[in-house]
C-alpha cells in the first residue's frame, strides 16, 4: 500500500499525516495490509521503536 492509500482514506489520514516522515515511509515499505487506525497505531508504534532502540544504540557506541 503506497502513501495514497492512508492519504486517501479517511479513517487513517489525519494519524498518518501527524507521524515523522521516516515512519510514514517504513509503513509504505513494509508493506502491510493496515485497515484500521489500531492496525496504523500498532505498526507506528512499532517503527517507532525501532528508532528509539537504533538511536540508543548509536549513542552506547559514541
Amino acid at each position: 500500500m503506497g502513501a495514497e492509500y492512508y492519504l486517501k482514506n479517511d479513517d487513517l489520514r489525519e494519524y498518518f499525516i501527524s507521524l515523522p516522515p521516516i515512519v510514514q515511509d517504513q509503513i509504505v515499505v513494509s508493506g502491510a495490509e493496515i485497515c484500521t487506525l489500531g492496525e496504523l497505531m500498532q505498526v507506528a508504534e512499532h517503527f517507532k521503536a525501532e528508532l528509539r532502540m537504533g538511536r540508543e544504540i548509536d549513542q552506547s557506541l559514541r
